[in-house]
């Protein structure tokens, strides 16, 4: 979900005043967590978050209290945090990056299989802090 929003926000022009970067980064990271959250539960049948008791909720899956806390986090990771992981990133060779896209497609699919054949949350996080997990 945070990759998913990241990439949202990322797609806004960075040229964008600090406030409507976080206006715009806020909007565009619920609503990925809005459709990622209608997703599991839609396709997959699971829930990893509820916000049901937070006030200002939307069905559950988004709320406001988060809303106003993606804002500033947002445009701050565009403004300060993404210059310095582009220079990072771009020191990474193509082959590992080719690799780890593998892992993490495999993973996402293994994953995704799981949940659809169990439709156990709890046991996938256990899967994934078990040693060797």
């Amino acid at each position: 979900v945070y990759g998913l929003g990241m990439l949202a926000v990322l797609a806004l022009p960075r040229e964008l005043p600090f406030w409507a970067l976080a206006l715009w980064g806020g909007l565009a990271a619920t609503a990925v967590e809005y459709g990622v959250h209608w997703a599991y539960e839609t396709l997959l049948g699971v829930r990893f978050w509820d916000y049901s008791q937070a006030p200002w909720n939307l069905r559950g899956r988004v709320c406001l209290p988060f809303t106003l806390a993606w804002a500033p986090l947002t445009a701050a990771a565009v403004r300060w945090v993404q210059p310095w992981a582009e220079a990072l990133a771009e020191r990474v060779p193509p082959g590992v990056t080719w690799v780890c896209l593998l892992v993490f497609s495999a993973d996402a699919l293994l994953s995704a299989r799981f949940l659809r054949v169990t439709g156990d949350v709890e046991a996938l996080r256990s899967l994934k802090t078990a040693p060797g997990g």
